[in-house]
């Protein structure tokens, strides 16, 4: 079964890998993953957002987009600025689809301004 205990632990540790084509492969087939990811797994994803290679950045900003968590926005928020057209669009497309899935924030508690 593809969303197997032994399965997330794979991708787990593939997440983790010196290998740029497994961090890759990891990355888009978490996409596929119910949603939500364990919170072990999605916190790993986020720091991949870091990756060193521009795949795996590109993989990981449209993966977070399938599972829309307030705490991707601002790693995500820092890829803005990047050089990289192509990264640049899939992040702002990420962003649009995971604050629309997110809703509004909730209303401001009373007091503060």
């Amino acid at each position: 079964d593809r969303f197997s205990q032994p399965s997330v632990n794979a991708l787990d540790s593939a997440l983790d890998d010196s290998s740029t084509e497994i961090r890759l492969f990891a990355a888009e087939h978490l996409a596929s993953f119910p949603h939500p990811l364990s919170e072990t797994l999605l916190d790993k994803l986020i720091a991949r957002v870091w990756d060193p290679e521009i795949s795996v950045r590109k993989a990981v900003a449209k993966t977070l987009s399938n599972h829309a968590d307030p705490r991707s926005i601002g790693p995500l928020m820092g890829l803005i600025g990047t050089p990289d057209e192509e990264l640049r669009y899939i992040v702002r497309q990420s962003l649009i689809k995971i604050c629309e899935e997110l809703g509004p924030p909730p209303p401001r508690a009373k007091g503060y301004v």
